[in-house]
């Protein structure tokens, strides 16, 4: 009995030393990237943060967050998500996997787009499930070469970048971000990208490729014109070159407002923007083209609101602000352009991106 005993503990040992030296073997095959390395960097987010080894990335501020549907003029939780914001790095390892975790918050399946030196590789999209780890794996297209990639967020999922895994023996490339002139898009579920499937398929995030700018999508689905987040601009962002004004839509159709309280909220909103950013390019895009006539609250027509909105800025105007255009977008849209009554398919999203830039330009 005690010999068995024995050859039973030398038969375990062995096991163990091969499973341990096993584990070593596969272990060594990967070079582990944290997500605080100094050659990832983020844009789109004005709001980063580390924790538990996480890369944190959101648009707006916890304050915004704290604060209820009622304060904000629009839905925290949908705020809380990731559109127009991208991972960017360069590696020579000829394969790479990209990790995330899903955060509770809207249960929307993530969708992200890779891109290989500007290019775009593929989209990956995953189920949604609470504190999931997903992996993106990616093989280079040029394996061994410098390879710069750029992995677009998910339009509306909360997730965390955890980590890269890159083949043994690589590592990440120096990588410096580049200084871009700073676009911020202002906006409700048309601008946050509802129509889209994924960020680079939406309006400003095209608008912003074309013109070379740093994208801060900050619009939220659902969002009326809201005087919190023309405060949050005001007081967190610095040297903001220019930015577009897409809202009201939700004010008349949503909430059925009178004609004088938007009015009001979009006068308020440019006033408050213009406490700090009194130079920046201002774009107020004017309804886009539209089934919604009438307002499915009040029944009253559109137009009175579309009118309103024109005058507060033609006051800007001739009150001296010379950097303060309006552009009435359905002039640059048509029915054929929408996916349903108002939002912008991935075809007249890019279609309405190339009319702007030629106007900006």
């Amino acid at each position: 009995m005690e010999i068995q005993f024995l050859k039973m503990n030398k038969i375990l040992v062995f096991i163990v030393f091969f499973l341990v030296t096993g584990i070593n073997v596969i272990a060594q095959n990967v070079q582990y990237i944290s997500s605080d390395n100094e050659n990832i960097s983020v844009e789109g987010s004005n709001y980063i943060s580390f924790k538990n080894g996480e890369l944190i990335a959101h648009r707006h501020n916890y304050k915004v967050y704290r604060n209820t549907t009622k304060e904000n003029l629009f839905n925290p939780l949908k705020a809380k998500t990731c559109s127009g914001i991208t991972l960017n790095f360069k590696t020579k390892s000829p394969t790479i996997k990209v990790k995330f975790r899903i955060i509770e918050g809207l249960k929307r399946a993530p969708v992200f787009g890779v891109f290989q030196d500007g290019e775009f590789d593929t989209n990956e999209q995953f189920k949604y499930k609470e504190n999931d780890i997903i992996s993106i794996n990616i093989n280079s297209k040029n394996p061994n070469e410098e390879v710069f990639y750029t992995i677009t967020y998910p339009l509306k999922t909360d997730v965390h970048f955890v980590g890269l895994e890159l083949e043994n023996n690589y590592k990440l490339e120096e990588y410096t971000k580049k200084t871009k002139k700073k676009y911020i898009a202002f906006g409700d579920s048309i601008t946050h990208g509802t129509g889209q499937q994924t960020t680079q398929q939406t309006y400003s995030y095209i608008l912003a490729k074309k013109l070379g700018y740093e994208l801060f999508n900050t619009a939220v689905g659902g969002s009326k014109t809201s005087q919190v987040m023309a405060e949050m601009i005001r007081d967190d962002f610095k040297d903001i070159d220019m930015m577009t004004i897409l809202v009201g839509v939700n004010d008349f159709n949503g909430e059925g407002v009178d004609v004088e309280t938007l009015r009001n909220r979009y006068k308020n909103v440019l006033s408050t923007i213009r406490e700090t950013h009194k130079d920046t390019k201002i774009y107020c895009i004017v309804s886009l083209a539209s089934t919604w006539n009438k307002s499915k609250k009040t029944n009253l027509p559109i137009e009175p609101f579309i009118t309103a909105i024109i005058k507060v800025v033609k006051e800007r105007q001739d009150n001296g602000d010379k950097n303060i255009v309006i552009i009435e977008g359905a002039k640059l849209t048509t029915i054929k352009d929408l996916k349903d009554k108002v939002h912008l398919s991935i075809e007249g999203a890019k279609s309405f991106a190339e009319k702007l830039s030629i106007i900006i330009e």
